[in-house]
């Protein structure tokens, strides 16, 4: 049986919405005057041995993916434009390995890997569903795809 062409389509827009709300997450984090913070957010503001908080270290994911993030939520269909699809994917791996460049805080560090290394096998399985939508791997896909949702969310938590 033909993998359906619904189901990358569905994980593209699964993993667009992750990551708008990670950006959500992080701009509602870093929005907060510094003033308000409660004693109970200080670990956040604490940097650790790279000298870089947990807040800045958010911050900089934020300025580093956001717009590759806008960018992703207007994802072409897969069906209708699988390289286009593809190289959405790609670009947005590549704005969390650059992005991972500017991050010393080791805890958000972690999770901008996980988060980059989650797309960049999520590129190679829509690369290959593209070039072959038939004989795709409907299952690969899927749980290449949960995985990125997870890892952004995990973010997104991480920087809440």
């Amino acid at each position: 049986m033909a993998p359906s062409r619904g189901t990358a389509t569905t994980a593209l827009a699964g993993i667009g919405l992750a990551a708008l709300l990670l950006v959500g997450c992080a701009s509602n984090a870093s929005s907060e005057p510094s003033g308000a913070r409660s004693s109970s957010a200080a670990p956040d503001s604490t940097s650790d041995a790279s000298g870089q908080s947990k807040a800045e270290a958010c911050d900089a994911v934020k300025a580093g993916v956001s717009e590759t993030i806008t960018q992703f939520s207007g994802l072409p269909d897969i069906n209708a434009d699988p390289a286009a699809a593809v190289a959405a994917v790609n670009s947005l791996a590549d704005a969390f390995q650059t992005t991972g460049d500017d991050v010393t805080n080791e805890e958000v560090g972690a999770v901008v890997d996980d988060a980059t290394d989650s797309l960049t096998a999520f590129a190679a399985q829509i690369e290959t569903y593209a070039a072959n939508p038939e004989a795709g791997d409907q299952a690969a896909v899927q749980s290449s795809a949960t995985a990125v949702q997870e890892s952004l969310l995990k973010l997104g938590t991480t920087c809440a």
